[in-house]
């Protein structure tokens, strides 16, 4: 979900940013017709894993179809905020990932405006906003990213399979700690641990490991790291347990 956005200084010399993606324009083609049916496409588009560029491409020119169509915006509004968030982990050109972003943000603001007391505009603002603080290493988008986790936390804390905990523990975890940030490694823990309760999925048992192991309790890190590697991960995070069982057998 999120890299440590502790270090905000940035190297002198840094690589070329690679190419704009540019979405091929035959995910547009032989679209269905019917608003409700274009948004059910990109939802099962959404659930094909591992994801892919073209499948997020296809599930973007149907929300886009489907938008100014449906009957409930809320209802595409919600799923492009979504669909920006996952973008922006596929997306290499930082100032085009930084746009889609930027859009999903739009989009779950639009949504929050049709339904306030619903947990998807929040959640996925939050995504979005912690996925840009991500990209351009900002303490004050993390702050906000918190914020957004929290209220989408309040309304439903089991949502996307503990999603508002899942997001707010990482962030609590990864930020530096008060006065600079939010960081707060107990509160972390509490959240992540309601998480696994709630939904027991191989990437909080990620986190949960990994906030165990900076608060150096390695016997529970172990478990849930050894949790994690049992399920399916992506590469990423498969890395990333693999390196902090290591450091907790030292």
């Amino acid at each position: 979900m999120l890299a440590c956005v502790s270090c905000v200084s940035f190297v002198a010399c840094l690589p070329p940013d690679p190419a704009r993606h540019i979405p091929d324009p035959q995910q547009s083609e032989a679209l269905p017709k019917q608003p409700r049916v274009l948004v059910e496409l990109a939802d099962r588009l959404l659930q094909v894993k591992p994801e892919s560029i073209a499948r997020l491409d296809r599930s973007r020119a149907a929300l886009d179809q489907a938008l100014s169509k449906h009957p409930e915006p809320f209802a595409v509004h919600w799923r492009i905020a979504r669909l920006c968030a996952l973008m922006g982990r596929h997306i290499q050109n930082k100032k085009q990932r930084v746009e889609v972003l930027k859009e999903g943000i739009a989009h779950a603001q639009q949504a929050e405006q049709l339904a306030p007391e619903r947990v998807e505009p929040p959640y996925f603002h939050a995504l979005n906003v912690a996925r840009q603080a991500e990209v351009e290493r900002s303490l004050k988008l993390i702050k906000k990213a918190a914020v957004l986790a929290e209220r989408a936390r309040s309304l439903d804390p089991a949502f996307d399979q503990a999603g508002p905990l899942t997001l707010l523990g990482k962030i609590y975890l990864m930020a530096p700690a008060w006065p600079v940030s939010v960081g707060d490694l107990e509160k972390a823990i509490s959240l992540l641990e309601q998480a696994v309760r709630l939904a027991p999925r191989p990437i909080t048992h990620l986190f949960l490991g990994q906030a165990y192991a900076t608060d150096e309790q390695f016997e529970k890190a172990r478990v849930q790291l050894k949790k994690a590697l049992k399920g399916p991960l992506e590469q990423r995070w498969r890395r990333e347990a693999k390196k902090a069982l290591e450091s907790t057998e030292l």
